[in-house]
């Protein structure tokens, strides 16, 4: 675990009228902090030797390191012990890494490309201008503006190819004005069709077991596999986009308008208001963020899925990526952060610990905190 420092922990703002037993809980905690001494701060568990060029990404418990002369360092998490070490050469940019068995996707920026390399010496093994979607069982599926498409996982041979179908993490459909089909996600193969008669400009998503589609006419939603109408309702404005990370609730935005949630089961409208441009699902609840860009870069206020009501404002808490699982704040000391873990149950974040000497990229996973220090190097802190 990582302890607490001198300076008190920041706190999120609960809802406007808490009650009784959650205000004697608060009183309780700040009483026990309060009577806690002072402990001087533990060092990280782990510094691997770097510089602020080194690339960091994770891939489950694997933590890759890529310095700019290609030497690709793998770690296994949490406790970052070094598994191998080997030399890549990347055509661009690295923008993230995936472990495929004993294959690696190195997947690049501009443009996107994606070449699979030997995990245990390096060797380029095949390339595509695409992005890799998945990667299990020999297989991983690819995807650009165009298509969607799955291959060996150490050959690079395609295995099947689906012309710009809606991807989800069990199914992809292919939609037209009149038509659509659905299709295994792993292997390719149709698993139903059906009608459908589309107007104007189209907009669809998949969310597990259903897809939903939205055009000038309104917005309908079927059941997967089986693609079995389950609602239509009409809209007088046509979405912008539908938000797929809503999974309690099926949110779409109208541009000034700002976002409609509405009941999955039935299309019926829950709430809709103009003030938030981003909204997403916190464990049984929902956050929202007024100005739009990535989650991790705006301030994010917590709601009640079925009502819209405010119950809790993350006011200074910052999430470290779009999972929505952890936070940082600043603490006292520059370039030190309080750690913390979301908490909606209590609209609150739960503090694990201070962080010290953080400059740069950070991420969280498989029970570790990794970030770049002030110095270059990177620290790996064991929490879980």
């Amino acid at each position: 675990m990582i302890d607490l420092d001198v300076a008190p922990p920041p706190r999120a703002t609960v809802t406007r009228r808490p009650s009784i037993p959650l205000l004697l809980s608060l009183a309780a905690v700040f009483l026990l902090l309060g009577a806690s001494a002072p402990r001087p701060r533990p060092a990280p568990g782990v510094i691997i030797p770097a510089t602020s060029r080194d690339d960091t990404f994770v891939d489950g418990d694997r933590l890759f390191v890529i310095n700019p002369a290609g030497l690709l360092r793998i770690f296994r998490l949490p406790g970052a012990h070094l598994v191998r070490q080997i030399r890549i050469r990347p055509p661009g940019p690295v923008s993230e890494v995936r472990q495929a068995g004993e294959v690696l996707l190195i997947t690049t920026s501009g443009p996107p490309a994606t070449v699979a390399v030997d995990a245990g010496s390096g060797r380029p093994l095949w390339s595509a201008e695409a992005h890799p979607v998945s990667a299990a069982d020999g297989l991983v599926v690819l995807t650009d503006d165009l298509s969607t498409w799955a291959v060996d996982s150490r050959t690079g041979t395609v295995r099947w190819r689906l012309d710009q179908p809606v991807a989800g993490s069990r199914y992809l459909v292919n939609a037209s004005f009149d038509g659509m089909t659905a299709f295994d996600g792993r292997t390719g193969a149709m698993v139903a069709t059906a009608p459908i008669h589309l107007s104007g400009v189209v907009y669809s998503y998949l969310a597990d077991d259903r897809f939903v589609i939205g055009d000038s006419t309104g917005i309908t939603a079927y059941r997967l596999p089986s693609l079995t109408a389950l609602w239509h309702v009409a809209t007088p404005t046509p979405p912008d986009r539908l938000e797929p990370r809503c999974v309690q609730v099926l949110c779409y935005y109208t541009g000034d308008q700002g976002v409609t949630v509405r009941d999955p089961a039935t299309g019926r409208t829950l709430w809709s208001s103009p003030r938030w441009a981003t909204v997403a699902p916190l464990g049984a609840g929902m956050v929202a963020a007024a100005d739009s860009g990535p989650l991790e870069a705006v301030r994010l206020t917590l709601l009640d899925p079925a009502t819209g009501r405010i119950r809790g404002d993350f006011d200074g808490w910052h999430a470290i990526d779009d999972h929505l699982r952890y936070a940082l704040h600043p603490a006292s000391t520059r370039h030190d952060y309080w750690f913390g873990a979301f908490d909606p149950a209590h609209a609150s974040v739960r503090i694990i610990g201070e962080v010290p000497q953080m400059s740069g990229s950070y991420l969280a996973a498989a029970g570790a905190l990794v970030y770049h220090r002030i110095d270059g190097s990177i620290a790996v802190w064991r929490f879980g």
